[in-house]
């Protein structure tokens, strides 16, 4: 009986002893909620956060394609009125970028732009405090998955809640044009001077994309790829685009003063 006792007060013992953990762990932070249960207010500020990521990333999408995989150019890009565009070929010198490159800098960028688009949440009468954002980036062929611990707490004068996690996916084809332009590098970089239009028309068939081909001086000469098909842009293109630069050696083949479109 003194045995069974003892056993009945370390049950018991333990029992309260799980009872004082789980209470120490949910009343030390916030209560994370489940968005079914968040107040009107963590409600707004969540729906704020989710236009704040949506804008700032298909900004940042067309941005890095416009740039041909880039966010900050490299060190020899050329000019334009519309866009800094990476050399990919330049004098004898063939750089482009990888997709790992592509979605690390993606990531840096929507860190930044996610902060400057929420603005500390001056435009809430409640108090908002805000932890660092993380983020993290997959692009595939056809589309790009964002996943983004942005932690922040909602205090208003009845209660506090806590949200943290974001979630994105966007049906844009940003990897595949990168794909094109890697195989059209590929193939200009062994004839520099000719335009590899066998090519590009099988691209274009390939993928339903247009591929454009201008010179935009004597010695460099300027390629784009429009893809329509990315659906979560709506109506507007996504472009990329990428330059080569010739050496005084190399002789570059007559366009059409707009280009020529195959």
């Amino acid at each position: 009986m003194a045995e069974k006792g003892q056993i009945t007060t370390y049950m018991i013992l333990g029992i309260v002893f799980v009872l004082i953990v789980m209470a120490v762990l949910l009343f030390k932070e916030p209560k994370t909620e489940q968005p079914s249960l968040l107040n009107e207010e963590t409600q707004k500020v969540r729906m704020f956060v989710d236009s704040c990521i949506d804008t700032s990333a298909k900004q940042g999408i067309l941005l890095i394609a416009s740039r041909g995989g880039y966010i900050i150019p490299p060190e020899h890009f050329l000019k334009s009125e519309y866009a800094d565009i990476p050399y990919y070929y330049y004098e004898g010198q063939v750089v482009f970028p990888s997709n790992e490159s592509m979605n690390s800098q993606l990531e840096e960028y929507l860190g930044y732009a996610i902060k400057q688009c929420t603005d500390n949440f001056t435009s809430f009468s409640s108090q908002v405090e805000q932890g660092e954002i993380a983020v993290s980036s997959e692009i595939t062929l056809d589309k790009i998955n964002l996943d983004i611990n942005y932690p922040l707490t909602v205090k208003t004068e009845k209660e506090q809640q806590a949200i943290s996690k974001f979630k994105k996916s966007y049906d844009i084809r940003l990897e595949r044009t990168r794909g094109i332009a890697e195989e059209l590098m590929d193939e200009i970089s062994k004839e520099p001077a000719l335009i590899p239009y066998t090519l590009m028309i099988e691209k274009q068939e390939q993928n339903n994309v247009n591929i454009m081909a201008y010179e935009k001086s004597n010695d460099t000469a300027v390629y784009l790829i429009k893809d329509t098909n990315s659906t979560s842009l709506g109506d507007i293109p996504l472009i990329f685009t990428f330059a080569i630069k010739l050496n005084e050696s190399e002789i570059l083949p007559a366009f059409t003063e707009q280009g020529e479109e195959i």
